[in-house]
């Protein structure tokens, strides 16, 4: 996840990671994604609020 301010620097605040024990193994459906793009979206949302961006 960045942060991208006007006339500043981008942020570079974290990543949202999955990983199984097994490669080629992972399947994420349609709803995991929106899932996982929902949590990224609050993280984001977050961050911008404590930083005031």
């Amino acid at each position: 996840m960045v942060l991208k301010r006007v006339n500043q620097p981008d942020v570079v605040l974290g990543l949202i990671y999955a990983d199984k024990g097994q490669a080629g193994s992972m399947a994420i459906d349609e709803r995991e994604l929106s899932l996982l793009r929902t949590l990224r979206n609050q993280a984001v949302m977050a961050f911008r609020q404590a930083t005031g961006a």
